[in-house]
């Protein structure tokens, strides 16, 4: 299954930070440059494998700390109902 941003959920860059809002919560999330650059790969790239690779193609990380990372960040973002399709058990 692909994961894939949840359509109530709108965002806007500012500089190198991203801001989501998740409109059926007014909820609000300041992301982080990494993980900014994942959610806007997620439309792109929703396989796990494929936006680790384009990760650590364009930050200087540890393939294990990126995996932790992108998991973390993915299992942040179900909680929130911010995407859909990511089982983080």
């Amino acid at each position: 299954m692909r994961i894939e941003p949840n359509p109530s959920v709108m965002h806007r860059r500012l500089a190198d930070r991203m801001v989501l809002i998740h409109l059926q919560t007014n909820d609000i999330f300041d992301l982080s440059e990494t993980s900014a650059r994942l959610w806007d790969l997620l439309p792109h790239d929703g396989e796990i494998a494929a936006l680790e690779e384009q990760l650590a193609q364009e930050f200087e990380v540890d393939a294990a700390q990126l995996h932790r990372e992108v998991a973390e960040t993915l299992t942040t973002f179900s909680r929130n109902d911010l995407i859909s399709g990511y089982d983080p058990s």
